[in-house]
């Protein structure tokens, strides 16, 4: 008889407590595509190695494991490091070439990219918004002024 793998001693002690992936879901906080990765042995799928045995270890608390005992009797199983795939990589200041640094472009594709990142659609709106605001704020500082300095003279 073949040795069970632990995505199966999971889904079965999951089953016996009659959980639904969804039960466990919400119960662990961790997403469905990543549960039943586990089970199904898929570690690649997930974010990295330390998720991997974060992910197994909640989940066997969740369904009455000790996950600490699993990780031991399965961590041949377990993949220690993985490759990255499409990932981007940041590369520090100093390793991107000088014209990476210097050119405007860069900076405004660094603009839009602090824009992307921001989530909540006031906050992106009063953004997008601010530099023409300030522009008709300057402007209509000059023709206060020029109409202040016409009245006087």
């Amino acid at each position: 008889m073949a040795a069970e793998t632990i995505g199966h001693e999971l889904q079965s002690a999951r089953l016996e407590l009659g959980m639904t992936i969804d039960d466990l879901q919400q119960q662990t906080r961790i997403q469905r595509r990543y549960l039943l990765a586990i089970e199904d042995g898929r570690f690649e799928v997930l974010p990295g190695p330390f998720y991997i045995q974060a992910f197994i270890k909640q989940y066997a608390d969740a369904v009455g494991l000790n996950g600490n005992i699993l990780l031991r009797q399965h961590q041949d199983e377990i993949p220690k490091n993985q490759v990255v795939v499409n990932r981007k990589v940041r590369r520090p200041l100093h390793q991107q070439s000088l014209i990476q640094q210097v050119s405007p472009l860069s900076r405004v594709e660094q603009e839009d990219d602090i824009l992307s990142n921001v989530t909540d659609r006031r906050t992106r709106r009063l953004l997008q918004i601010f530099p023409v605001a300030a522009l008709f704020g300057i402007v209509m500082i000059i023709l206060l002024s020029i109409v202040i300095a016409m009245f006087f003279y």
